[in-house]
């Protein structure tokens, strides 16, 4: 493994993850964005593949493993907070909880919920129980972007008047990592709002609740999310599958489906579980993205676009490919 003596004249390295879903032979912490763009164009010259991380908290899709773990660890900081023009320029591997604690006393946040990176929070694409919010997506608003050729590229900027060019970005979030890997993001602000749950018979949407989730556990409830304090729910970190559905169907199918404990998210058209029958969902006519412990087909559906995105940003399938 001559390559490895290689690499660590790069950057840091240490010993490989070994998780029951992510197994790499050496993990890289390259502390500049340069480093960064050394380490791809190394794994592209030797034909090595890489696995981008930060917590390795949130992995979804196949089992991973790839030569190097790179983790964007080092790349931590909160760069710049706009209050005037309510933005945040971030590193990826940014501790997300962390960074809207420190935009708390500043008065905002990034209305999300999230534990993990930055980069994870963009990468993965999940909503949160601030459902009104949509996914983490349409509030990146640009960002710094290292492709599968080594190049850094800029993409987007720091206000929603971006308009010309391709939005490579916004591809980026919800790729979980198989396109390029984020260095930094900008990410649009709201003002700071506590929230709390309110268990309903029947939402109403007139009064603009921050959210509305639907909890299956032993029974099925419903809760609007209201800004001021009041009762928290905890809701699990990490699922074994998602059910993809109508928007606006999101409770209606929670009630048809059985598993251990599912949320819905209203308006997402997504339901998160833990302890469904993946196959007999997927007999039953759902499209449904196996999240964990996943070793083939595991999101059920074809993403044939992704693959010609690939083909451009990533030609030679530097990023190991967790879309199988």
């Amino acid at each position: 493994m001559g390559w490895v003596d290689e690499i660590g004249k790069i950057s840091e390295a240490r010993e490989g993850l070994n998780s029951a879903d992510v197994k790499t032979e050496i993990v890289v912490l390259p502390s500049t964005y340069e480093e960064v763009a050394e380490i791809v164009k190394f794994a592209l010259k030797t034909g090595i593949s890489i696995y981008p991380f930060s917590k390795n908290k949130h992995h979804i899709g196949s089992k991973v493993k790839a030569n190097i773990g790179l983790s964007l660890e080092k790349l931590n900081k909160v760069l710049t907070i706009s209050e005037e023009d309510l933005y945040v320029t971030v590193h990826a591997g940014a501790d997300f909880k962390l960074v809207n604690e420190e935009l708390k006393s500043h008065g905002l946040q990034i209305p999300f919920i999230y534990t993990g990176s930055v980069g994870g929070f963009a990468s993965t694409n999940l909503p949160s129980i601030l459902t009104w919010y949509g996914y983490p997506k349409e509030w990146l608003l640009g960002a710094k972007i290292v492709t599968g050729l080594g190049e850094v590229i800029k993409s987007g900027g720091n206000t929603t008047k971006f308009s010309s060019g391709y939005k490579i970005w916004k591809v980026l979030s919800g790729s979980l990592g198989w396109l390029g890997i984020y260095l930094e993001l900008n990410i649009r602000l709201v003002p700071y709002q506590d929230f709390h749950f309110e268990e309903v018979n029947k939402v109403n949407f007139s009064s603009r609740p921050l959210g509305v989730v639907g909890i299956k556990s032993e029974g099925t409830k419903i809760y609007e999310i209201r800004k001021g304090k009041g009762m928290k729910i905890e809701i699990p970190e990490n699922f074994d599958a998602s059910i993809v559905t109508v928007r606006g169907k999101e409770i209606d199918t929670l009630k048809e489906i059985e598993g251990e404990y599912c949320v819905a998210y209203y308006g997402s058209g997504l339901i998160r579980c833990i302890g469904v029958n993946v196959e007999r969902l997927r007999r039953s006519g759902y499209t449904v993205i196996i999240e964990r412990n996943c070793g083939e087909d595991c999101f059920g559906y074809s993403y044939e676009t992704l693959n010609l995105l690939k083909k451009s940003l990533d030609p030679n399938g530097v990023f190991f490919g967790v879309f199988r």
